[in-house]
């Protein structure tokens, strides 16, 4: 996928949780099942464009729902990507510290407790 791709749904997808919009985009459908690095890909982008405050929807839903999904589907495959973003990106550790990793695999909380020490 492009980059100007990845912009195009992560700018969709920030217009749609910033309208309260009950509808859905690939970020909240597709790509957290089916394109796990895609997804990843996409946060990043809507991540540099918005606040990382738990007091903003956006970020909160971002945390809730797409890195959510994406680490209950994908950990295994994605989880030295995003380790090495929650050592090195203050605002995607922030970011991981929102989710509820109650159904995640054991094997992928114990590598992201470390990082999970500022939950919100």
């Amino acid at each position: 996928m492009t980059n100007t791709e990845i912009t195009r749904i992560a700018d969709n997808w920030i217009t749609l949780r910033s309208n309260d919009s009950f509808s859905d985009s690939e970020l909240d459908l597709e790509l957290p099942f089916n394109q796990p690095d895609v997804c990843l890909d996409v946060i990043l982008n809507i991540l540099e464009k918005i606040d990382a405050i738990p007091e903003n929807k956006v970020f909160d839903i971002l945390a809730a729902g797409p890195l959510e999904d994406l680490l209950h589907e994908h950990g295994n495959t994605v989880i030295d990507k995003i380790e090495i973003l929650a050592r090195t990106n203050p605002k995607f550790r922030k970011l991981l510290n929102g989710i509820w990793d109650n159904e995640l695999e054991q094997s992928i909380k114990d590598k992201l407790a470390k990082y999970m020490v500022d939950r919100w």
